[in-house]
């Protein structure tokens, strides 16, 4: 059994791969409501994107089967190994669709799989997959009593990358990249607005002029602003879900701090 690795950006294009009608692919297991590869795409991206720190949050996991298993494994027990997989690499708590292919001959399995666990909605650390990959199949290869495969790398140097193989890696080369997001996009105004602005007042009216919507809550008598919401496309955000950093009293000494000091230091190069 030979586990392949792939980290991305985009879950849209691997959705519509796996489950595209010519490689006849079959949802064999999943801990999601959707069934199209945009229902799909659509859930991963709602947990995906309650994280700004990831870049990639895209995991793609691909188990291939040896030729003589093929009488040995059924959907159950594919099933099985496919989630002790996942559990074993960190995944227990992440949503995750499993599609069989028998396209070219031979039982593989992909795994398309959020790294955002939906529980705390932190990225799963993912150093050295590829030696826990390959560690996790030798122990399901024994405990299935399937053929015990070489590793990655000696497959690799031993035969030449398959037809479809190629055909995936041609597919996620060519595939456009996502389009920005809603939070991104108001990251963005923000941030430029923090560097443009002299203090807070500009730096709202810049991000208002940019086309976002700002709300700002305080105490009662108006004195103490305590905190702002971005409204945009329809839609409100609290600062903490665009970006941990923005929230505004981190922004006005970020701001205001940085605009200070640069008075300061002109003021010591005047008197030089």
């Amino acid at each position: 059994m030979i586990p392949k690795i792939k980290t991305g950006k985009d879950f849209s294009g691997v959705l519509q791969y796996a489950l595209k009608e010519e490689k006849q692919g079959e949802i064999l297991d999943k801990n999601m409501l959707g069934e199209t590869p945009r229902q799909l795409d659509k859930e991963f991206r709602m947990v995906a994107d309650s994280n700004t720190r990831a870049e990639k949050k895209m995991k793609h996991f691909m188990l291939s089967f040896a030729d003589q298993d093929r009488d040995n494994l059924n959907p159950e027990k594919m099933k099985h190994i496919s989630r002790e997989f996942l559990k074993g690499m960190g995944y227990k708590d992440n949503q995750f669709v499993t599609v069989r292919h028998t396209d070219n001959g031979h039982e593989h399995l992909h795994m398309i799989v959020n790294r955002i666990n939906t529980d705390k909605r932190k990225a799963v650390k993912d150093g050295r997959e590829k030696y826990h990959g390959s560690r996790i199949a030798r122990q399901l290869e024994k405990k299935y009593g399937l053929t015990i495969t070489p590793s990655q790398k000696q497959e690799q140097e031993k035969r030449p990358e398959s037809k479809e193989e190629k055909e995936l890696k041609k597919r996620l080369a060519d595939e456009p990249k996502p389009t920005q997001t809603d939070k991104e996009a108001i990251r963005e105004i923000v941030r430029k607005a923090m560097k443009e602005g002299r203090d807070m007042p500009e730096v709202v009216k810049k991000i208002r002029t940019s086309g976002v919507d700002v709300k700002i809550s305080g105490s009662k008598d108006g004195k103490k602003v305590t905190g702002w919401k971005f409204g945009y496309k329809g839609r409100e955000y609290k600062a903490s879900t665009i970006d941990r950093g923005l929230g505004w009293n981190k922004v006005k000494k970020e701001v205001e701090g940085e605009k200070q000091a640069q008075k300061q230091q002109n003021s010591k190069g005047m008197k030089l």
